[in-house]
């Protein structure tokens, strides 16, 4: 599989991630959301998304196990774990 590498400005500089488009699709419903780009990282052992986005297609994120917290993070939100 191949991937475009795009260019993102962060504190840090300049960094090339891959990534791609998708269109996220409701499984209940399968009405398209909206379209998403994603950053692929071939040696994550875990997916990361925004909470808003599980709850437009269905995902009841707060079920989930918390794992991190803001400040750990230094972000707004937490993580939450879903299988």
């Amino acid at each position: 599989m191949k991937f475009f590498y795009e260019k993102f400005t962060s504190s840090e500089g300049d960094v090339y991630y891959p990534s791609f488009n998708i269109k996220v699709i409701n499984p209940k419903t399968s009405q398209v959301i909206l379209p998403y780009k994603v950053l692929v990282d071939s040696g994550a052992s875990v997916c990361l998304f925004h909470g808003w986005l599980g709850d437009r297609i269905g995902i009841d994120i707060k079920k989930g196990e918390k794992k991190m917290s803001r400040e750990q993070l230094k972000e707004k939100g937490d993580i939450t774990f879903i299988q």
